[in-house]
Parts: structure tokens; C-alpha cells; sequence
């Protein structure tokens, strides 16, 4: 049973460890180890823009065979994790054994003996709100959370899970992290970065030309790449994102 003081040290324990985090990469790290100090095999975690839906940054702990497998047989285009965190909609506790019973699509199939392979049995997730994202946090279990410490686990999962939301930060110009669950994110120039930063703090497009030392014209199709890059239609949405992503330096 996880009793009130054990709770509360866990509670302790936890802020401790990610406020020590120096940076977002050493916020991740401990984030993921507090997750298998608590029985968790791996944590998920990612963004989505909350008007658009779509996904602008994820990371995973979990093991390179799962995610290798994952990406070239395209499960993600199955995977219903995450389409539930792109919906908004995602289910506190689920079992993975009985979330695909006698599935007829093969790679659902895969999916679910992917997981199995790997002794990921529960997945608990929980949806958070930060500005113009919805931020999700998932823990990946081999046993039942209940069964590691009584009633109180998914309470401390969410506790936990909500601290690790507010340490960690986007991935920033990333790397091939970002590509995990389907996520194709284009490298922005350090011009495209430049010309987006100056737009997100207000700059005419004539400022953002003499800052680029560029003629104007040659400024709006650094921005207009930009844009076509992350496949929006306007600058403002393309600041948005880069913004969500902790691409820019604002």
C-alpha cells in the first residue's frame, strides 16, 4: 500500500530530483528515471497544438527495438495512443492485452505483440494544458499499477506525472528523437529561426529584413519557407509552433 508518508517522500523525492535539472536534457533524464523508480518501464511524452492538433514535438524512453520496429512498420498510423492524444481524448489506465482484442488489421495485430515483446502491459496517461498545447505524459508498465502499490499508485502517477509536465521542455532544434511516433519535424535554417524569432516579438517586415541584412522581399521567403517547412498557411501559426517546439529564442 502506498500509505500518506511514503506518499508524501515520494512526493518530495520527485520535486527534488527535477528541480536539480540544470537542462531540459538532464529534466528528461531524471523525469525518465523517476518513472522506473516508481515501476514504470518507459515514459512518452509530447505536445500537441490545441487548435490545429497536431503533434509539434514528442520523446520517448522507451527500448530502440520497440521504437525501430514501430517507426518502419508504420504503427503509428494504427496506433490508437496516439490518436487519442491528437483527439484530446485519452484514457487514464489502459490494459494493452485488452485493448486490441481480436483485431482483424495486421499491423494492430503488430502493434499490440510489439508491445507485449517488450512487457508493455498498461500504458497511464494524463492530458495537460499549457498554453497553446496539450501536453501528454504517458507511463508504461509491465504490471497492473494497482498491483505495484495498492489503490494509491494512479493517484501518485498523476501527481507525478504532472510535476514531470511542468520540468520538462521541448526537445528545441532536436535531433532524430523527434522522429518517433510518425513525427517528421523539419530542420529549421538559422535564418527561418532568426526571421520567426523577430516576427514573434512584433518586428514590421521591414525590421526583420534589416536585422536578416536582406532586402525585404528576400525576408518574406525566408518566412514563407518557414512556413511551407512546419505546413501551415500563415507566419503567425508557423511562430506558433516553432514557439511550441522551442525552436526560437524569444
Amino acid at each position: 500500500m502506498l500509505g500518506a508518508t511514503r506518499y508524501a517522500n515520494l512526493m518530495i523525492d520527485t520535486a527534488d530530483r527535477l528541480a536539480s535539472a540544470r537542462t531540459p536534457e538532464q529534466a528528461w533524464y531524471s523525469a525518465a528515471e523517476i518513472c522506473r523508480t516508481i515501476g514504470a518501464q518507459a515514459l512518452n511524452a509530447g505536445a500537441v497544438m490545441r487548435d490545429s492538433r497536431e503533434f509539434v514535438w514528442a520523446r520517448s524512453s522507451m527500448a530502440r527495438s520497440w521504437l525501430r520496429e514501430y517507426e518502419e512498420a508504420a504503427l503509428y498510423r494504427v496506433d490508437p495512443f496516439r490518436a487519442a492524444a491528437v483527439t484530446g481524448k485519452v484514457t487514464r489506465h489502459v490494459s494493452v492485452e485488452d485493448q486490441f482484442p481480436g483485431q482483424d488489421e495486421p499491423r494492430l495485430r503488430q502493434l499490440r505483440s510489439l508491445g507485449l515483446a517488450h512487457n508493455y502491459r498498461h500504458v497511464v496517461s494524463h492530458l495537460y494544458r499549457q498554453g497553446a498545447t496539450e501536453q501528454v505524459v504517458v507511463l508504461i508498465c509491465e504490471q497492473d499499477p494497482a498491483s505495484l502499490f495498492g489503490p494509491g499508485t494512479l493517484r501518485a502517477y498523476s501527481a507525478i506525472s504532472a510535476m514531470i509536465s511542468q520540468a520538462i521542455r521541448p526537445p528545441g532544434l532536436g535531433d532524430a528523437e523527434d522522429r518517433f511516433f510518425g513525427l517528421a519535424w523539419p530542420t529549421l535554417t538559422s535564418e527561418e529561426r532568426a526571421a520567426l524569432s523577430y516576427c514573434g516579438v512584433g518586428m514590421a517586415p521591414d525590421q526583420i529584413a534589416e536585422r536578416l541584412v536582406v532586402p525585404q522581399e528576400d525576408a518574406s521567403s525566408v518566412l514563407w519557407r518557414a512556413c511551407r517547412k512546419l505546413r501551415v498557411d500563415s507566419v503567425p501559426q508557423a511562430v506558433a509552433i516553432a514557439m511550441a517546439r522551442g525552436a526560437l529564442d524569444l
